[in-house]
């Protein structure tokens, strides 16, 4: 028994202790065991190996240099969500991914959206700013917006001032001429 403070210039080992308070390094042999109370750790967290967390929340910025994975789920598992409400969710189930917003816009920005296939060799859709909406069937453009209006194909153009042009062969039950 000891009153005070007792300082050791060394390693200390004991057992059966309650109340360990220690300025300094601990090495544990067989693990730790928390049953009660909460672990608060001031500093840096470095845990080496596989760690299960059921639950872990976690106020400020989360940096994974391994990736993000999130095994397949449904609509109310294993999803990644944004809002206090779920607001905007992102999951993939076995076959399909969806990505769903339930307040307000979906606003994608970008001075170029592309749409594309899994592998990046067809365009589906591409907005480019201050210039074209294209839309492509099977890797060829089939639509497109300009300064002057709407382009279909390479044979029919619709100007804003309602002038059409049309290239090619027209065929028509009949014609209305202003």
């Amino acid at each position: 028994t000891a009153n005070g403070n007792v300082s050791i210039a060394g390693t200390l080992t004991y057992e059966d202790v309650k109340n360990v308070d220690s300025v300094g390094l601990i090495t544990a042999r067989n693990g730790i065991n928390v049953s009660g109370g909460n672990v608060t750790i001031a500093n840096d967290f470095d845990v080496n190996g596989h760690t299960n967390l059921d639950n872990v929340n976690v106020v400020g910025v989360v940096t994974a240099s391994a990736g993000f994975r999130v095994p397949d789920g449904n609509y109310n598992t294993n999803l990644i969500s944004v809002g206090s409400q779920e607001d905007f969710i992102i999951y993939h189930d076995t076959a399909h991914t969806y990505a769903e917003n339930k307040v307000g816009d979906f606003r994608l920005k970008a001075d170029t959206i592309k749409i594309q296939s899994r592998t990046g060799v067809e365009n589906f859709i591409q907005a480019t700013l201050n210039g074209a909406v294209e839309v492509y069937y099977d890797g060829s453009k089939k639509f497109e917006t300009s300064e002057k209006g709407i382009q279909v194909g390479t044979g029919v153009t619709i100007e804003t001032n309602g002038q059409a042009t049309y290239t090619g062969i027209i065929t028509a039950t009949a014609f209305k001429l202003a």
